[in-house]
């Protein structure tokens, strides 16, 4: 188990405060992979435009930066964000506790040792200001966590910790059948649509279903359904907390 840590409250101290909403984001003291190069964040965790999402968040985020980041430049990368939030009445009176992992495939070892399949989860990212309140879907989409990261001491410093995010279209219609909302992945010419943020803009997980069409395809496995698949439905059933969203949304 990683020794976690305090990183901060979802909204700064200028934010204006939404009672009864403040969120915790805990990384580990230490990263699970330092100085991991782009190139590794490129092949094992997808993250094709990582420098291009990365510069454009450099540009918004901290003008007065003139260095631009390139395949020489390292980073400290960690396994998992875990979200506190406070009791949601309707559910119960435990405080709530979800984990966002953005962790790559780690093939077998030696032996008998078994490897693990990837986990780039699925979240609901803030995508519409500090408003954004967790127990409702206003100012929320859809999109996949591929890398948990800090900047290096050559951009300044720092301090917030950072996701690379690849997006989902904005939710549509619920489908007739099923009543559930539906999205797709969301893509630029020749790539997916990708974003670096901060991790306190992650509101929390959640779980999409394939959608499969007349038929299943053969190939689709549950290590690479995410990657092949381009629509989906939102799963309001997962769990009690998000049906109770839906529920009064």
């Amino acid at each position: 188990m990683e020794d976690l840590q305090f990183e901060s409250c979802t909204a700064p101290a200028k934010a204006p405060p939404v009672i009864g909403q403040c969120v915790l984001h805990v990384l580990a003291k230490a990263p699970a992979h330092p100085r991991t190069s782009v190139q590794q964040l490129i092949t094992a965790h997808g993250a094709v435009s990582f420098l291009l999402a990365l510069k454009l968040f450099l540009h918004k985020h901290i003008p007065k930066n003139r260095i631009v980041p390139g395949p020489q430049d390292r980073f400290d990368v960690f396994r998992q964000v875990v979200i506190g939030a406070l009791p949601d009445p309707q559910v119960g009176e435990s405080p709530r506790r979800w984990r966002i992992r953005a962790t790559p495939e780690v093939p077998p070892g030696p032996g008998r040792k078994p490897g693990s399949p990837a986990k780039f989860d699925m979240a609901l990212i803030n995508n519409g200001g500090w408003t954004t309140n967790i127990q409702t879907l206003d100012g929320a989409q859809v999109a996949q966590v591929r890398v948990i990261f800090t900047l290096p001491r050559q951009f300044g410093t720092y301090s917030r910790a950072l996701a690379y995010i690849e997006w989902f279209t904005p939710f549509r219609e619920p489908d007739p059948f099923s009543g559930l909302l539906q999205v797709s992945r969301s893509t630029r010419p020749l790539h997916q649509n990708a974003a670096v943020i901060h991790v306190d803009e992650i509101l929390r997980p959640c779980h999409l279903i394939p959608r499969m069409g007349q038929s299943i395809n053969p190939g689709w496995t549950s290590a690479n359904a995410y990657e092949l698949a381009t629509d989906f439905y939102l799963n309001t059933f997962i769990d009690l907390d998000t049906f109770c969203i839906f529920a009064i949304t």
